[in-house]
């Protein structure tokens, strides 16, 4: 089973306007038999990634392209593995309600982690409270980079 939730913009009064991200989820079942949620994507039209596709095999780094806005232009990328972080990086868009292109390198560390699943994760901060404002994540595929 999936399902899919949208998360409201919020104005500076906390009163709600439109969709920040749009999150896709599906039912799983963990070791102990216990049924639970798990987020397996989430796009943002405030962080739009043309590059790398979803399900992409990642080695060692990649490049990030796209076009999105944050706080001062600020956009965070970073690649996790069921391990931790492997990289992190920023990217430059645009501000202010306009959607400008970005490009920026992620290296991470390479592991030996050949097929295991990883995730792109694209995010912006408020410029109020610090809080999350926008969130894209992407599944990755890691491979070997040797």
């Amino acid at each position: 089973m999936t399902a899919t939730a949208e998360l409201p913009r919020l104005r500076e009064d906390g009163s709600r306007f439109g969709v920040a991200t749009t999150i896709h989820m599906q039912e799983a079942q963990l070791d102990d038999g216990t049924i639970t949620w798990v987020v397996i994507s989430a796009q943002s039209a405030d962080i739009v990634v043309d590059s790398p596709a979803i399900g992409q095999p990642l080695a060692g780094g990649t490049v990030v392209r796209g076009e999105g806005q944050g706080f001062e232009g600020t956009i965070v990328f970073q690649v996790e593995d069921q391990d931790g972080l492997l990289g992190l990086t920023l990217a430059q868009g645009g501000a202010l309600g306009e959607n400008l292109p970005f490009h920026t390198d992620l290296p991470f560390d390479e592991r030996p982690a050949s097929g295991d699943w990883a995730i792109l994760v694209g995010y912006t901060t408020s410029a109020v409270d610090g809080s999350l404002s926008a969130l894209t994540m992407l599944p990755m595929r890691l491979v070997d980079g040797s």
